[in-house]
């Protein structure tokens, strides 16, 4: 489980590591758990059917998560994949 490490018992930028790799991982609940990795680049930084399936059933989640990788492309345009905690790949968030 992560620890709180901002206000409000909250879950930002924590670093975690799977896959090889080191993760800064921001946590929100929405009714089911989010585990929400910031990123530069979508395509070379993840490898989204080894590290979604790696983070989802990471350690600090025992009953595993929603994993979103989001890269920003500008003020107001976010591009985002999700592995669904149990399902996989998803477009439904």
């Amino acid at each position: 489980t992560l620890e709180a490490n901002a206000e409000h018992d909250s879950v930002v930028e924590q670093t975690l590591e799977a896959n090889g790799k080191t993760w800064k991982c921001t946590a929100v609940g929405m009714g089911n758990p989010y585990a929400i990795f910031f990123v530069n680049d979508l395509e070379k930084d993840i490898d989204f059917e080894k590290d979604g399936p790696a983070l989802e059933a990471h350690e600090s989640f025992p009953a595993k998560t929603n994993v979103e990788f989001v890269q920003v492309k500008g003020d107001d345009h976010l591009i985002m994949k999700v592995w669904e905690r149990g399902a996989g790949p998803t477009l439904a968030c």
